[in-house]
C-alpha cells in the first residue's frame, strides 16, 4: 500500500491492538513501520501517540526512566486538547503511581484530568477516577471511597467498574457489613470474569481475592490468587496493578514460591 498519513495511523493503531492482545512480534513490526512513515506523513498528534506507545513498551520491559523520557517527549509535542496528549499524561501518571511516587502522580494526574475535561472525554475521566478512588482507599479515606464509588456506579457500565465495586466491597467488609460486601464482591467478580485481556483481568482477580480475605473467605481468596499466576506468566507486559499490596496478598495466600 502507498505511504500516507492514514497508513501511518492504521499501523500505529494496529501495533497497540496487537500488543495488548499479546501478539508482540506483530505489534513491534507495525510500530516500526509506523515510525518509519511518521517523519514524512505524520502529524504531531500521531508522533506523540507513537512516542507514548513506545513508552508503554519501555515500561513493559521494566525501564521506567526510558518510559518517562518517551512520554515526556510526547507531552511536549501533543496538541492541547488532543487524545494523544491525554494518553501521554495519563500514562506518565501510571508510571509514577506504579513506583509509589504519589506527589509526582498527583501533579501529572491533575494535568490529565484537566486535559480530559477540556476534551469532554467522559470515559477517560472515569478511567482516571479509578486512580483517585484507589488513592483514597490507600490513605484510609473510607467515606470518600464510598462516595466516589457510588458516583461511578450510578454512571453505569464501564470497563473499570469491577475495580470500583471491589473498592466498595473492601470498605464495607472492613466496617463489618459482610453481606453487603459479599454481594458487591460477587457483582464485581462477575464483571471481571468477562474481561478477555490479562492486563485488566489480573488486577480484577487480585482485588476479588483481597475483598474475600477481608470478608473472611480465605479459601476463596487463595483460589482466586492461584488463577492469576498462569495469566501473569503468559504475558510479556507488566501489570501496574500488581503492587506491594497484592504482593502481600500472594504471600498470604501461600503462593509466594510460585511467583
Amino acid at each position: 500500500r502507498p505511504a500516507s498519513p492514514a497508513r501511518a495511523e492504521l499501523l500505529a493503531e494496529s501495533a497497540r491492538i496487537h500488543w495488548f492482545r499479546g501478539d508482540y512480534e506483530r505489534a513491534e513490526r507495525d510500530l516500526a513501520s509506523a515510525s518509519e512513515l511518521v517523519p514524512a506523513h505524520g502529524s504531531n498528534e500521531l508522533r506523540a501517540s507513537l512516542l507514548t506507545f513506545q513508552g508503554v513498551v519501555a515500561m513493559s520491559d521494566g525501564d521506567l526512566d526510558e518510559a518517562r523520557r518517551l512520554t515526556g517527549a510526547a507531552i511536549e509535542i501533543a496538541p492541547i486538547g488532543s487524545f494523544s496528549r491525554f494518553r501521554a499524561l495519563s500514562n506518565r501518571g501510571t508510571f509514577e503511581w506504579s513506583e509509589g511516587d504519589m506527589e509526582a502522580w498527583e501533579r501529572v494526574h491533575a494535568a490529565a484530568v484537566e486535559e480530559a475535561e477540556r476534551a469532554g472525554a467522559r470515559p477517560n475521566l472515569r478511567w482516571l477516577e479509578w486512580f483517585t478512588t484507589s488513592t483514597a482507599l490507600t490513605f484510609g479515606r473510607w467515606d470518600e471511597v464510598l462516595r466516589r464509588a457510588e458516583e461511578q456506579i450510578a454512571l453505569g457500565p464501564h470497563y473499570m467498574l469491577d475495580g470500583i465495586l471491589y473498592f466498595k466491597a473492601y470498605v464495607l467488609a472492613a466496617r463489618d457489613q459482610l453481606a453487603a460486601a459479599r454481594a458487591c464482591r460477587d457483582e464485581a467478580l462477575a464483571l471481571t470474569e468477562k474481561i478477555p485481556d490479562a492486563q485488566s483481568r489480573i488486577p480484577g482477580l487480585l482485588d476479588a481475592a483481597w475483598a474475600s480475605f477481608v470478608i473472611g473467605e480465605e479459601e476463596l481468596a487463595s483460589r482466586l490468587v492461584a488463577r492469576v499466576y498462569p495469566l501473569a506468566a503468559a504475558i510479556r507486559h507488566r501489570v501496574p496493578g500488581v503492587d506491594a499490596k497484592n504482593t502481600t496478598l500472594v504471600i498470604r495466600a501461600g503462593r509466594a514460591q510460585d511467583w
